[in-house]
């Protein structure tokens, strides 16, 4: 199927490729005569959302090493659904592991599957949600540049500002949506690894704190941005 992204995002940006013959973001060559060592399940950032299939980080990692693996990334994709596509692949990619592509906040999206709330709008979340609010919400770049304005210019650091994920674990605990997303993980990690498969599981930071240090982030060290302090919270709950 060929795939098109909707609204203007760049030069830089792929707006159309095509699936595989299961719908992912793969050339069919990749499972021609040969198994493949994982299958990637992730979100946008794993199905390389804007970028050609060459460009996604699992062919990248194919090029840099003798791995090779199958990309089953989708546009706002929860757990939950993470799940559901192994459920989908796992008798017709023949693989040895998983490697499962986390991000920071993303657990609200399992809130889309609890069957006794279908009150919830469902317009999809991350990639997609961005897509169907293409004509709502600034440029990427007009984002961008707030962003550094409010968080990134030099000012005065508030503790508020140094802490602000400083009782984030406790609330966590105590989120229903990160409970279903935790369950969800280590449902999927137990059912893969009782079958003598692999697991890895990769949390990727946000944009911000690749592109900026502790300091311009406001904070006072570097572990307390949002992708480490999850990181340590999904690391205790599992």
């Amino acid at each position: 199927t060929l795939i098109t992204s909707q609204g203007y995002r760049g030069e830089d940006f792929t707006y159309n490729w095509t699936t595989d013959d299961f719908g992912f973001k793969n050339l069919n060559s990749l499972l021609e005569g040969a198994s493949v060592d994982f299958i990637a399940l992730g979100d946008s950032f794993t199905e390389g959302m804007g970028n050609s299939i060459s460009n996604t980080w699992p062919s990248k990692v194919q090029k840099l090493n003798s791995f090779k693996i199958y990309n089953a990334g989708v546009q706002g994709y929860a757990a939950t659904q993470m799940q559901g596509a192994y459920d989908l692949l796992k008798t017709k990619v023949t693989h040895d592991g998983i490697i499962i592509g986390a991000l920071p906040t993303i657990y609200p999206r399992e809130q889309k599957f609890v069957l006794d709330d279908l009150s919830i709008a469902q317009q999809g979340v991350g990639g997609i949600a961005s897509i169907i609010a293409t004509n709502k919400k600034p440029s990427f770049l007009v984002g961008f540049l707030r962003y550094i304005i409010v968080n990134v210019l030099p000012r005065d650091v508030s503790d508020n500002e140094a802490n602000k994920y400083k009782f984030l674990p406790d609330k966590l605990k105590n989120d229903s949506n990160w409970k279903r997303y935790v369950f969800a993980l280590t449902k999927l990690s137990e059912e893969v690894l009782s079958e003598g498969k692999r697991v890895v599981l990769i949390q990727f930071p946000f944009r911000s704190e690749v592109y900026f240090d502790a300091e311009e982030l406001g904070l006072s060290d570097i572990h307390q941005t949002r992708y480490y302090v999850e990181l340590e919270a999904l690391k205790s709950a599992m």
